[in-house]
Parts: C-alpha cells; structure tokens; sequence
C-alpha cells in the first residue's frame, strides 16, 4: 500500500496544561497573558490564523464547520507542537471543552463529523491538569466587546446572555476539585496553590 504518511510517528512527552474557559471577551488572554510566564508558558489561540474568521461570505458558502474545525485544529497543533521553554505548566487561553461546546450551538447535522474529528484529536493531545473558569457577568463582557470593536464579533452581543449559561452548565458537570472559578483578579498564591494541587 502506497502511503505519504511516515512509516513511525515520533511521540513525545507533553508538558501539563490548564485551560481558561470563558465566554469570549471574558479576558482570557490577558489572565494567560498574567499567568503563563509566570508558571511555564502561554499556548495563545490566534483567530487571524482562521481564514474563515470573520469571513461571513465564506461561511455562507461551507457553513460553520470549515470554521469550527479551524479552532479545534489550531489547539491541536499549539499543545502537539514541541516547546522550548522546560519545566512548569502551559496555561491556554482557551478549551477544547469550549471549542466543542460553541461548535455545538453553531452546527446542526455536521455536529457528527466534528465530533469524530474532535474526539480522535483530543485523545491524541489528552486531557488538561484543570481548568480556570474566567466567570464574567454578561454586561462586562458586552462592554468589552464593544470597546474592542472587532466587526466579527458584533454580531455575537446578543447571544452573550444564552453563552454564559451554557457555559455554567459546562463547567457544572466537571469534577469541581479541577476547576477554579474566578473574577479578573485572581491571586498568583490562590493559582499557584490549585496548580500544585493538580499536578499530584
């Protein structure tokens, strides 16, 4: 059988992780942006490397999958991807168990495609050390979505209200000892502490 695939994939050990859920413009960049150097390095999404971002023509013509795959694909990559800085923890600033959750309120009879691809990829990548849920009320993060004047992501204000609560109902089913809730502020001591907490 002809292939152009290698004969061997290389394994490598992957360093620990905590992934920031929130709704988006609850500040999870700036938390990872805080804390990663702090504890070990940052896996930062980039939505420009989405070509489907904020292309509305082209999602009218493939729907939302291309674009939901996109994410789910650029995560993959940052946690399979080699890093060069040793020791500590990877804090990213966004979640597999997100990325599942938004593509689940945008795709319909595509949600079983995704899903078969979501699951082969996240066993591969394996499960986060835990998770930090930036927890926003709904009117701050209108209000920072508004400041930050992204034309993408006007269209989303009025479903922030409907994000959060799925959200709430997320993180409700995770096992509450790997998730720590939090405001803008969290204390480097209180992270620190649920960090060693995870990693044993």
């Amino acid at each position: 059988m002809v292939t152009l695939a290698p004969s061997k994939l290389q394994t490598q050990s992957r360093r620990p992780r905590v992934e920031i859920l929130g709704v988006f413009g609850a500040g999870k960049s700036t938390l990872a942006k805080r804390f990663g150097p702090v504890f070990g390095g940052v896996l930062a999404e980039d939505h420009t490397k989405n070509s489907f971002w904020g292309n509305d023509a082209a999602v009218g013509v493939t729907g939302y999958l291309p674009y939901d795959l996109n994410f789910l694909l650029q995560h993959v990559y940052l946690v399979a991807s080699p890093v060069t800085i040793e020791g500590g923890i990877l804090i990213c600033d966004w979640s597999f168990l997100s990325d599942y959750l938004w593509a689940s309120l945008r795709l319909q009879e595509e949600l079983e495609i995704y899903a078969k691809v979501y699951g082969a990829m996240t066993d591969k990548v394996g499960p986060p050390i835990g998770y930090v849920y930036l927890k926003q009320p709904p009117e701050t993060i209108i209000s920072r979505l508004m400041e930050r004047g992204r034309e993408a992501e006007v269209g989303l204000l009025d479903k922030i209200v409907s994000a959060a609560l799925k959200l709430d109902h997320l993180v409700a089913t995770l096992p509450p000892e790997r998730v720590y809730v939090t405001g803008d502020d969290p204390e480097e001591e209180v992270i620190r502490t649920r960090l060693r907490q995870w990693r044993t």
